[in-house]
């Protein structure tokens, strides 16, 4: 972990660096989700910035303009690596819009979003030139899976900074490539249970588990307001860890082909074991099958099909196509639809759009009902000025 002592000397090194680097002025491109420029020894930045939200998402303006960055990125002889980070405090991507995702007509055209999404994912991680993600902020859903395409991830110690893959609480699955990478990058067990319950890891747990490479510290106070500084901070780090990446002197690893050598010598001989011999394989999931039965009663497709799945990644067949299969047609169920619509109504309810209209003062209150409830209305009514006019079926209540 870095340390607030380094950030100084980090700070100074950039400089001397940036005095002598060939000119990349020309090289910023504004788009409508991604800032992107070019700095210190040729490490492209991909900031991301999705317009009139609080937090990044999954957009289509994003799925635009990630592919021809990606391209710009290959072609371009002067990057050497590059890092994804966020330009909004306390969020690198909170999942895919859920208005994209309402906006499919049928499960078929969901599919081929999925499909979409991840194809962008594969083209991250195949690229020759390494990218990292830079972490600071809440990491969920589509948001984890464009990490874990990435070669290297850094995430900021910040405690707003948590991880999950939440879809099974809108009746869908990892739908971007998560049910493959997820379990390559972390012990199967834990895997199944965050795409199973939909919880969050803080970054702390996620770097014990393998999810996530290096964490860093922030930087505290200084001569900015301390939110501005240590997203200046993070960039500068994130930028310095791709250049030794890059350099050799940091290792990086393709997620989907990766072999998880860094798990524990318990949770490798257990996968190893799993995959090979249908009984221990079997025992995994029927525990975990018992768990989801007990919280669900079998009400909800979604954790079913998610374990099915999961069951045959963990023998080494399952696959993306079937991901997307699964995607779409979980869309199609009225429990997905339920669940959409619950979301979609919570997320409403906290816009309070009522503050936008000019209330009037209230002096006169009106309680029908004397009971518990209706006299401390009245009550507290009264304690407040106001006349109160309690009514009731029967005078002896009152």
């Amino acid at each position: 972990m870095l340390k607030l002592s380094q950030h100084y000397v980090l700070r100074n090194r950039l400089s001397s660096q940036h005095i002598n680097q060939r000119n990349f002025s020309n090289s910023r491109m504004k788009m409508a989700v991604i800032d992107f420029s070019i700095k210190d020894r040729g490490i492209a930045v991909i900031g991301l910035n999705t317009p009139d939200s609080k937090v990044n998402v999954l957009n289509e303006s994003l799925n635009q303009e990630l592919p021809s960055i990606m391209k710009r990125i290959r072609e371009d002889k002067d990057i050497r690596a590059a890092i994804i980070i966020s330009r909004k405090p306390g969020c690198f991507i909170a999942g895919a819009d859920i208005s994209m995702l309402e906006s499919c007509g049928s499960g078929a055209e969901l599919e081929q979003m999925a499909r979409g999404g991840q194809k962008m994912m594969d083209e991250i991680e195949a690229s020759d030139k390494p990218i990292v993600a830079a972490i600071n902020g809440i990491c969920m859903g589509g948001g984890n899976e464009v990490a874990m395409a990435c070669h290297y991830r850094l995430a900021s110690s910040d405690k707003k900074t948590v991880f999950s893959q939440p879809e099974v609480l809108l009746g869908l699955l990892p739908g971007a490539g998560g049910t493959q990478r997820l379990p390559r990058l972390i012990p199967f067990t834990e895997a199944l249970t965050m795409v199973l319950s939909g919880k969050t890891i803080p970054a702390q747990k996620a770097k014990k588990l393998g999810l996530v490479d290096q964490i860093v510290s922030p930087v505290g106070p200084g001569v900015t307001d301390i939110e501005s500084g240590n997203m200046e901070y993070f960039e500068e780090v994130a930028i310095n860890v791709a250049n030794k990446v890059v350099d050799g002197k940091l290792p990086y690893k393709r997620t989907m082909s990766y072999d998880g050598k860094h798990k524990s010598l318990q949770d490798r001989l257990l996968e190893s074991v799993a995959s090979r011999w249908g009984f221990a394989r079997n025992y995994i999931i029927k525990q975990a099958r018992s768990t989801v039965m007990k919280q669900t009663g079998g009400k909800y497709p979604a954790p079913l099909r998610i374990l099915s799945l999961m069951d045959k990644t963990l023998a080494g067949r399952g696959t993306l196509d079937e991901e997307a299969k699964i995607f779409g047609k979980l869309y199609d169920t009225t429990e997905c639809k339920s669940l959409l619509g619950i979301f979609r109504g919570q997320t409403e309810c906290k816009k309070n759009k009522f503050n936008q209209w000019k209330t009037r003062d209230i002096s006169r209150v009106g309680v029908l009902g004397a009971g518990l409830m209706g006299s401390g209305i009245a009550q507290v009514s009264i304690d407040k000025g106001m006349k109160v006019m309690l009514k009731d079926i029967t005078i002896d209540v009152i």
